[in-house]
């Protein structure tokens, strides 16, 4: 005898037992509570307000990821708990206003990270230019200074660059400083002693503002990834999916 498809009044009957079947397994156990002390940390909210408004955003970002978490789990543990609605929707409703408080947060992170690594490679591109000579002449001077120094034996090419008082020690300083260390023979160590007295000499915001970007980026990495661990251990979302997927997304 050939197989007789089912109805719509069938599937829809099929669907209707396998939501009470859903409903009775998911009835939302009772939600583990996170601690203030633990999405603090997971949030990285921590640390003083910086003066650079750059740096002070991503800080204040950080506090918000924070206290975003904090409220969330208020929220979704009172639908949880609610005895008015059936676990299922309870389990989904509470899902929903987890996935989406959390995609709002998540996406102001994402745009002050954006920020904060477009700064970098400015502050990147401005100590690269810094570095290089001033003048014409150091410029002319440059790769000769550098096959010179290159040739000279260690001792002798560390007497000359601890000269600084010399006539010709900026003209030096520049030449090292603007080419890769092997260019030169000196050792690494020795030029970035050499860049960090120019850019002292010119800029010295930039001896300490690109590593506290880059520290910065870390904590919001941690943050992104901490308040995502928040959110989903407020709530079953493995199981509000299911059901979710069960009713053809109309939970």
């Amino acid at each position: 005898m050939p197989t007789m498809k089912p109805t719509g009044p069938q599937i829809q009957r099929a669907v209707a037992r396998e939501l009470r079947k859903a409903e009775a397994a998911s009835v939302p156990a009772p939600p583990s509570v996170l601690s203030e002390a633990l999405i603090k940390d997971r949030c990285a909210d921590y640390g003083e307000s910086p003066e650079d408004p750059v740096l002070r955003l991503g800080r204040e970002a950080r506090g918000r990821a924070a206290k975003s978490a904090s409220e969330i789990q208020k929220s979704a543990h009172a639908i949880l708990k609610n005895p008015m609605k059936p676990g299922a929707l309870r389990l989904v409703d509470a899902y929903d206003l987890v996935r989406q408080s959390g995609d709002t947060q998540s996406a102001e992170i994402e745009s002050i990270k954006g920020r904060i690594e477009t700064r970098i490679s400015e502050m990147e591109k401005e100590i690269a230019q810094l570095l290089q000579p001033p003048t014409d002449a150091f410029r002319a001077l440059a790769p000769e200074i550098r096959s010179y120094l290159r040739g000279l034996s260690e001792d002798r090419r560390d007497d000359l660059l601890s000269q600084t008082g010399s006539d010709d020690y900026h003209a030096l300083m520049y030449a090292v400083a603007s080419a890769p260390a092997w260019m030169s023979g000196v050792a690494q160590g020795q030029k970035i002693g050499i860049v960090n007295t120019i850019l002292g000499l010119r800029r010295p915001q930039l001896l300490s503002l690109p590593s506290q970007y880059r520290a910065e980026l870390a904590r919001l990495e941690k943050c992104v990834t901490g308040y995502g661990e928040c959110l989903r251990e407020m709530v079953d979302h493995e199981g509000a999916e299911a059901i979710k997927a069960l009713a053809g997304g109309g939970v």
